[in-house]
């Protein structure tokens, strides 16, 4: 999943909400990658200037040093889970499958600098 911050200030990402409206404030970091020790508060690393983009996922996917994962459930989110997805589909390690979520969110602290 990929994040940019598309307004004029720096954020700072502090959960990601899932389809059933709770919070996902922690991921998995496979240290040494990015100096993220596991577990990780998302608050600590997704700090975002204007135009910056930061990833979840695996490194060799989007061709980042950063391999940090959040995990997607039908159920409720917790911690490190992100919950409410309509479908969460595996078929073989060779046809991942889908992802369906009809709603998600991003809750946020924007920093607003003088002029």
């Amino acid at each position: 999943m990929r994040v940019r911050n598309t307004g004029a200030y720096p954020i700072r990402i502090t959960g990601v909400i899932g389809a059933d409206g709770a919070k996902a404030t922690r991921f998995n970091a496979y240290a040494p990658l990015c100096g993220a020790t596991n577990p990780a508060n998302i608050i600590d690393y997704f700090y975002l200037g204007p135009g910056e983009e930061k990833y979840f996922g695996g490194s060799s996917v989007f061709g980042t040093a950063c391999n940090w994962q959040l995990y997607p459930r039908t159920g409720s989110s917790t911690a490190y889970y992100v919950g409410g997805a309509s479908s969460v589909c595996q078929n073989s390690s060779s046809a991942p499958g889908t992802l369906d979520y009809k709603s998600i969110g991003f809750e946020y602290i924007e920093y607003i600098l003088p002029f």
